[in-house]
């Protein structure tokens, strides 16, 4: 499910692009949706101890940077 959900924020984020106004920003938070499942993915991975701890944490970080970045783009109106 981690591949579909950053398949589907990378795929959002390139719809949005060309979109504007608040089509624009649903697009983002669509993304930021799909981001959000990217994190329980992760939580799920780590219950399993698929993932070692410094993958984990370095996912994680830039997990919260994407999203922080998607948070602001979805409030904005182009």
């Amino acid at each position: 499910h981690l591949l579909a959900s950053s398949e589907s924020v990378v795929l959002n984020v390139a719809e949005a692009h060309p979109a504007i106004g608040a089509e624009r920003a649903r697009k983002f938070r669509i993304a930021a949706g799909e981001a959000a499942e990217c994190q329980a993915a992760l939580d799920l991975l780590e219950v399993q101890g698929a993932l070692d701890a410094a993958t984990l944490t370095q996912l994680r970080t830039l997990l919260d940077r994407e999203l922080a970045m998607l948070f602001r783009l979805g409030r904005r109106r182009h």
